[in-house]
């Protein structure tokens, strides 16, 4: 299993957890803690065998599970940089007003801000703060490779969330 995996995996099991329990608020960690403590392999095929879990979500379930702190620590390293892209994208499509812009559009657009009026005053002068501003410091300080690997592991998860219909993510609890 890559780290490109069990980062997918991660975010399923994330958006898994909360949809089901605890709603947007839950970050990824959290839900790993959740999952790592209270289950275990057969627990998973359990609720798979019930239909709880989708063949695909029982197998994110079976990633999360197996692999190793470091592992884990690797693939939440990258999936932070994920959600740092997704929030320079999100600050885009906001602040210009169009909705079609890519994530990849907007991590461009600010690492190549040399207006001196531009990103870095906006920075400095805290006219973006908080976590739009750990976000753009994150986009900003991470090198090419790890731009293109956090746009493509994006890229993965979205496609691994699309072939997830709605119905087959999980089952409602009865």
């Amino acid at each position: 299993m890559t780290t490109m995996d069990l980062a997918v995996a991660i975010e399923l099991v994330g958006d898994e957890v909360r949809s089901r329990y605890f709603g947007d608020d839950v970050p990824n960690s959290l839900a790993l803690e959740m999952l790592r403590e209270g289950n275990d392999h057969r627990d998973v095929d359990q609720a798979r065998a019930a239909g709880i879990f989708s063949p695909a979500l029982a197998d994110a379930h079976h990633q999360v599970i197996a692999a190793d702190e470091e592992e884990l620590a690797e693939a939440m390293e990258r999936l932070e940089l994920v959600d740092a892209v997704r929030l320079v994208g999100d600050d885009l499509r906001a602040g210009e007003n169009d909705p079609t812009a890519t994530d990849e559009l907007a991590v461009h657009l600010a690492r190549c801000d040399t207006d001196p009026d531009g990103l870095a005053a906006e920075l400095a002068e805290g006219e973006i703060a908080g976590e739009r501003a750990a976000a753009y410091q994150h986009v900003l300080a991470a090198g090419d490779e790890e731009i293109t690997a956090a746009l493509q592991l994006n890229a993965a998860i979205t496609a691994a969330r699309a072939a997830l219909r709605p119905a087959q993510r999980c089952a409602e609890p009865q």
